[in-house]
């Protein structure tokens, strides 16, 4: 019916080139004529029912071609596939066309390819954290800071004071590139202050009053065409207060949390601190051998699984926009003076690295053997209902293992024993945890049957 070639392309595609015999071609311009006839009225015959030379002649061969050669390829695509033997990532595309000779070549996808190299030979040691005596009475610091005790003062504003500012607006040139409303600074306070110099400009001025000024923007300024410009600002400052810090003991202690005594808040921030700090370093350690693995891994695959990636995170950056900041895609982008097309290719490189880190972890879950028991899925099931607070039985075991969210959390578990199972690789572990030997019950009891016989001997 058709003669076929296949092509290995860099891409990971597969280009196929199928020529298609003339009796096939007959066969099908005969089908495609017929179906033209029944679609359409020709002046003298019922609809269908006019003869093979009257189509041509009415709608012109190479009409009658076209329609043959989308019949031809829907019935010969699935042929080509078996016979080059091509395991296809998605659907092929139509590269190019002839109508005479019949030849199509379509560009096929290919499914990925995962060469782990040398990944038993992975290695790194988790790192041990601690909170540090200066991490700790900085967070003291800020739990004084959080509950300062603010008097509204008639002054002007000093260095250490609260200012409420009903608004700062910030001009260069006519352009605004700050604005706000109902912001709350504290003076002197490198991580709150707007610009270098903003606090001093500030300094002095009392509740009610308008102040005008103008700082130089930094050489470090986000966007570098204004870096070193001269930036007007306008603030009208709402309210002043006098900031005095609490002292560090029970009542302070009492006031921020369930607790009696000062003791009890230490040791609490204490362990929040190092969860926190084990929590980011596990984190830390994970995304390392993730990427060690991806980068001793040759992976392939098709140029349209990056477009798939960049589409869904396209697709999740306009969610986000429009749920956090209230604002349209057009008008995001236009905001950030850039097409959809530079944000696409901005994302590139994050979209490459979520494809080869997922498809190298896929592929080290089969290695490893990584799979998901019922029962962990049901345990997963259970946890996922108590975080909503649903604790009923009857809902638990109506769990059904081959519903929509069972597949999903599946994967959940899936992803997460295979980091664990990488985490043990990493550290010179077995991959898999050795189970504890169940006690031998009848071993255990037997001594107790020895001891009876000896009473009743006696």
């Amino acid at each position: 019916m058709f003669e076929l070639k296949k092509e290995a392309l860099e891409s990971h595609e597969a280009l196929i080139t199928l020529e298609v015999h003339d009796e096939a071609l007959q066969k099908a311009m005969r089908k495609a004529a017929r179906q033209i006839s029944r679609q359409t009225n020709i002046p003298g015959f019922r609809k269908g029912k006019a003869p093979y030379s009257i189509v041509m002649q009415t709608f012109g061969e190479n009409a009658v071609r076209q329609e043959a050669a989308d019949l031809i390829l829907e019935e010969i695509y699935p042929q080509a596939i078996e016979q080059a033997k091509i395991d296809p990532y998605g659907p092929g595309q139509l590269d190019d066309m002839s109508l005479s000779p019949m030849v199509f070549k379509i560009r096929i996808p290919l499914q990925p390819i995962v060469d782990l190299g040398d990944y038993e030979s992975l290695r790194k040691e988790p790192e041990t954290v601690e909170v540090t005596e200066e991490e700790f009475n900085a967070a003291l610091e800020n739990i004084r800071e959080q509950n300062a005790i603010l008097e509204a003062v008639e002054r002007g504003a000093e260095t250490g004071d609260q200012v409420s500012f009903e608004s700062i607006n910030g001009e260069v040139n006519g352009q605004v590139i700050f604005h706000d409303h109902d912001t709350k600074l504290i003076l002197g306070d490198n991580e709150t202050t707007v610009l270098p110099g903003f606090d001093e400009a500030v300094a002095g001025a009392v509740k009610g009053e308008t102040k005008t000024f103008t700082l130089t923007l930094p050489e470090d300024f986000d966007e570098e065409d204004l870096q070193g410009e001269e930036a007007e600002f306008t603030v009208k400052v709402d309210e002043v207060y006098n900031r005095t810090l609490p002292e560090l003991n029970d009542a302070l202690a009492s006031t921020v949390g369930p607790f009696e005594t000062l003791d009890e808040m230490k040791e609490k921030l204490q362990g929040q601190m190092l969860e926190y700090k084990e929590a980011n370093a596990r984190d830390a350690y994970r995304s390392a051998i993730i990427e060690d693995l991806t980068e001793r891994a040759e992976v392939k695959y098709p140029p349209v699984m990056e477009e798939e990636e960049l589409d869904s995170m396209i697709a999740q950056l306009k969610e986000n926009i429009e749920h956090r900041y209230s604002l349209s895609w057009e008008d995001f982008l236009r905001l950030q003076g850039q097409t959809e097309a530079q944000v696409r290719e901005d994302m590139k490189p994050d979209a490459v690295q979520k494809i080869k880190q997922g498809l190298v972890l896929n592929e080290f879950s089969k290695i490893s053997n990584v799979e998901v028991t019922d029962s962990e899925l049901k345990d997963e099931f259970h946890n996922l209902l108590q975080s909503v607070n649903v604790t009923d039985e009857e809902t638990l075991n109506n769990f059904d293992p081959a519903s929509k969210i069972a597949h999903e959390l599946r994967l959940n578990v899936l992803g997460r024993k295979t980091i664990e199972r990488l985490e043990r690789l990493a550290q010179g572990l077995p991959l898999e945890e050795e189970s504890e030997p169940e006690a031998d019950s009848a071993s255990e009891d037997k001594p107790a049957e020895d001891n009876n016989e000896e009473a009743e001997t006696e």
